[in-house]
C-alpha cells in the first residue's frame, strides 16, 4: 500500500510547491532582483536533481548535448526570468490566473492545429484545475499591464522546452 501512495504523495507535494510559486516569488522579489531569484531557483533545483540523479546512468551523456543547454537557456531560464520580472509589475494573482489559462490554450491550439480533440475527462480536468486556481487566487482580478505582458511572454517561450 505504501508503494501505491508514494507517487500520489510525491505529486501532491509537487502541486503544493508549484501552487505557491507566484506568491513566494512575489515576496522574494522584495529582497532580490528577478535575475537573482531565477539563478537561486536553479541552484536549488540543480542540487536536488543532482542528488536524485547521482545513481542514475545517462546524466553525463544528456548534459553533453547542445540542445540540453539551449533548452535550459531559452525554455527554462528565460521563462522563469520573464515570470519573475513580470511579478515586479503585476500581482501574483494575475500571474497565477494567466498560468491557469496556459493548459486550456494548449488544448485549444492542439485541437485547432493538430486536430487533437480533447476527451471528456480532459475537458473536466481542465475546467476543475482552472476553477481551483481562480478559487486559490482569491478572486484576483485579471489585469492587463506590463507585468501581465511579461508573464505572457514567459509562456511564449514554453514551447522551446518541448
Amino acid at each position: 500500500m505504501a508503494s501505491v501512495n508514494a507517487p500520489v504523495l510525491a505529486l501532491s507535494g509537487a502541486v503544493m510547491v508549484w501552487g505557491t510559486t507566484f506568491v513566494v516569488s512575489d515576496n522574494a522579489l522584495r529582497m532580490a532582483s528577478p535575475a537573482v531569484l531565477t539563478v537561486g531557483r536553479f541552484i536549488v533545483a540543480a542540487a536536488v536533481l543532482l542528488f536524485l540523479a547521482r545513481h542514475r546512468s545517462g546524466l553525463s551523456r544528456a548534459i553533453r548535448f547542445w540542445s540540453v543547454a539551449l533548452l535550459g537557456l531559452t525554455g527554462v531560464s528565460l521563462n522563469y526570468g520573464l515570470q519573475n520580472a513580470g511579478l515586479l509589475y503585476t500581482t501574483a494573482g494575475t500571474a497565477a490566473l494567466l498560468q491557469a489559462v496556459l493548459p486550456i490554450a494548449t488544448v485549444l491550439l492542439g485541437w485547432i492545429w493538430l486536430t487533437e480533440r480533447p476527451g471528456g475527462v480532459s475537458a473536466v480536468g481542465l475546467l476543475l484545475s482552472t476553477a481551483g486556481v481562480v478559487l486559490v487566487a482569491g478572486g484576483a482580478i485579471l489585469r492587463l499591464d506590463l507585468g501581465a505582458l511579461l508573464v505572457l511572454g514567459a509562456f511564449s517561450v514554453m514551447p522551446c522546452t518541448q
